[in-house]
Order: C-alpha cells, then structure tokens, then sequence
C-alpha cells in the first residue's frame, strides 16, 4: 500500500486538471443556452462563453504540457 510511484502521481494530476478544465469548459456553454431558454432571454447569459475559452486554453496546456512529459521525459 505504500509504495507508490511518484512520477505516476503526477502525470494523473495534470490529466485530471485538464479534464476539469475542458469540463467546466463545455458546462458552461451549456448552461447559457439553458438558463437563456429559462429566462426567456432576458438576461445575458454571454458572459459565461468568456471563462469557456479560457479553460479550454487552461486544458489545453495542461494536457500538452502531459503528453510532452509522458513522451519526452519518461519515454512511455
């Protein structure tokens, strides 16, 4: 139980921090569609598609900055 690859524990860090991002990312868009159907589009629920780019973004670099650490530094 107590021997736990260190490396390992990294790698599914990064890759569950860009899950999140991408995520919340895609949440978002959808919930402006909702909440505008909800209200009848009285409210501006645009704002919501500014945090969307950037955890797309945020995920993004994550994920690469994983893949390059998986691919280049541990050779798997």
């Amino acid at each position: 139980m107590g021997n736990i690859n260190k490396r390992y524990c990294y790698l599914w860090k990064f890759a569950l921090l860009a899950g999140f991002a991408g995520g919340i990312g895609g949440v978002s868009v959808d919930i402006d569609h909702i909440l505008s159907a909800i209200t009848g589009g009285k409210i501006p629920w645009s704002f919501l598609h500014q945090p969307v780019i950037a955890m797309f973004l945020v995920g993004g670099i994550f994920a690469s900055l994983g893949g390059l650490l998986l691919s280049l530094v541990l050779r798997r």
